[in-house]
C-alpha cells in the first residue's frame, strides 16, 4: 500500500511542475511583445540661424519606432532587426512655403553618426555595423526602442522658413524577447512593419557685418583739395531676406552736414556720406536709406565720403567723427 501511494505521489508532481513551465513560457511570450508605432513622435532640430545651417552640420535624434519591452541575454543565431529606410523628399528637407529651398540630411543607426541607412536599401544591424553585434547595439534585460539619428550637410544656403520631410522606416524583426526562448516555438517575437516620422528644422533670418573700414581723407592743406574717399561696407544675409541699411548722423551733425570736429579745438569740418557716384545723402530715414536682399553670401555695399569744398577754410590740425552703420532685417 506504502509504495502504491509513493508512486501516485511523484505522477502528480511530475504533471504539475510541466504545467508550471508550459505557462512560464506562455507568460513570457505574451508580456515580451514587440511593437511597431505607426507615428512616433516628429524628430525636431529645433529653431537654428540659416548661418549655422549653411556653416555646421546640425544633429538630433528621436524615435524610430520599434520596441521590445526586454531582450534574452544572448542573441540567437536566427535573431535578426532589419530596416528599410525611405523618404517623402528623398532625405531632403523642404521649405513649406517654396519647395525649391532643401537641406540634405542623413539618417544613422548610431550615434556616433558612422552607419547611415541606405535610402531604399535594407539595413541589416546584425551585419551593416562591423563588430557590434544585435544585443550590444539594442541592449538587454530591459528592452530597448530604436532611435534615429539625423543629421544635416553643411553648405545649405536657403531662406528662413519651416523644412520638413517625412521618414517612413519599415522594421522586420525576429528577437528573442524571453528569458528562455525556443526557436520556433517560443520567445521569438516576429513582425514586419512601418514608422512614419516626421522631420523638421526651423530656419531663421539673420544677418552680419563683417566689414567697416574707417575713412581716411590724408592731409591736406586747403579743403578744396581733398579728394572723396570711396569704401565699402560688408555683410551677410539670409538668402531673400529684405534688409534696409543706414548711417547715423554723427556725433557733430548740422544740416545738412556731417562734420568732423577739431581733436584740439571747436573747429569742424564739414562732410557727408553719399550714395556711389551720386550726390545723394546717405542718410538714416527714408529715402535715404539703402535697401537690399540677402543672398546669403557676403555683399558689398559701397559708399563715397565727400568734404565740402565750399566751406570756408579751417585750422591744420586732426579732425574726426563717428558714425554708426546699422542693418535692419
Amino acid at each position: 500500500m506504502i509504495k502504491n501511494k509513493t508512486a501516485i505521489h511523484i505522477t502528480i508532481r511530475l504533471v504539475k511542475t510541466s504545467i508550471i513551465l508550459f505557462l512560464l513560457f506562455r507568460t513570457l511570450a505574451v508580456e515580451a511583445a514587440c511593437s511597431v508605432a505607426a507615428t512616433p513622435n516628429p524628430i525636431n532640430f529645433g529653431t537654428v540661424s540659416s548661418f549655422t545651417v549653411y556653416n555646421t552640420n546640425q544633429k538630433t535624434l528621436g524615435p524610430g519606432g520599434l520596441s521590445c519591452n526586454r531582450l534574452a541575454i544572448q542573441v540567437l543565431p536566427s535573431d535578426y532587426l532589419i530596416a528599410t529606410l525611405t523618404s517623402d523628399n528623398q532625405l531632403y528637407l523642404v521649405n513649406e512655403q517654396n519647395s525649391s529651398a532643401k537641406i540634405p540630411y542623413t539618417v544613422y543607426a548610431d550615434k556616433d553618426y558612422k552607419y547611415p541607412y541606405p535610402l531604399g536599401t535594407p539595413f541589416n544591424f546584425s551585419t551593416s555595423i562591423p563588430g557590434v553585434n544585435l544585443l550590444s547595439l539594442l541592449g538587454v534585460s530591459l528592452g530597448f526602442s530604436t532611435t534615429l539619428y539625423v543629421m544635416t550637410s553643411v553648405n545649405a544656403n536657403v531662406p528662413a522658413g519651416v523644412y520638413s520631410d517625412y521618414i517612413h522606416v519599415n522594421w522586420n524583426y525576429g528577437i528573442c524577447t524571453s528569458l528562455i526562448c525556443i526557436p520556433p516555438l517560443t520567445g521569438i517575437d516576429k513582425g514586419n512593419a512601418t514608422s512614419t516620422i516626421k522631420v523638421t528644422l526651423t530656419v531663421t533670418k539673420d544677418c552680419m557685418i563683417s566689414s567697416t573700414p574707417d575713412v581716411n581723407f590724408q592731409g591736406q592743406a586747403l579743403v578744396e583739395q581733398f579728394t572723396s574717399v570711396n569704401n565699402n561696407i560688408m555683410l551677410t544675409c539670409t538668402l531673400q531676406t529684405p534688409f534696409k541699411a543706414y548711417f547715423s548722423n554723427g556725433s557733430n551733425y548740422s544740416a545738412p552736414w556731417r562734420q568732423m570736429k577739431n581733436t584740439t579745438t571747436t573747429d569742424m569740418l564739414q562732410y557727408n556720406i553719399y550714395y556711389p557716384n551720386t550726390t545723394t545723402v546717405w542718410g538714416n530715414t527714408a529715402p535715404a536709406t539703402n535697401s537690399g536682399t540677402g543672398t546669403g553670401v557676403t555683399q558689398s555695399l559701397s559708399y563715397t565720403a565727400t568734404i565740402n569744398p565750399n566751406q570756408p577754410e579751417k585750422p591744420a590740425g586732426s579732425y574726426t567723427d563717428t558714425i554708426m552703420f546699422t542693418l535692419e532685417y
